[in-house]
């Protein structure tokens, strides 16, 4: 059965000195014609409940995942991220 692996690509950024401006901070490669998502840290909390509410995660897991979630500082207006199918 194929899983599906999350990719955090990089952030969307609020400027510090001007909330007007927004910059992109890239992490991690991105490919030209490929999908990605912008996530908040209100997304990215709803869907990990649902995930788990649907047997996808464990509750260890995902209590970890929260506190990272949270720890996001309020400066960061999305993460990019992508799904990758893994094939196992």
């Amino acid at each position: 059965m194929a899983k599906w692996k999350k990719t955090w690509h990089g952030e969307v950024l609020n400027s510090k000195d001007d909330p007007t401006k927004t910059y992109i901070k890239v992490k991690e490669p991105m490919v030209a014609g490929k999908s990605y998502n912008l996530e908040s840290k209100a997304q990215q909390l709803a869907s990990l409940d649902e995930a788990v509410a649907a047997g996808r995660l464990d509750e260890e897991y995902a209590e970890t995942r929260k506190e990272a979630i949270n720890n996001i500082p309020d400066f960061v207006r999305f993460q990019i991220t992508s799904l990758v199918k893994n094939e196992d």
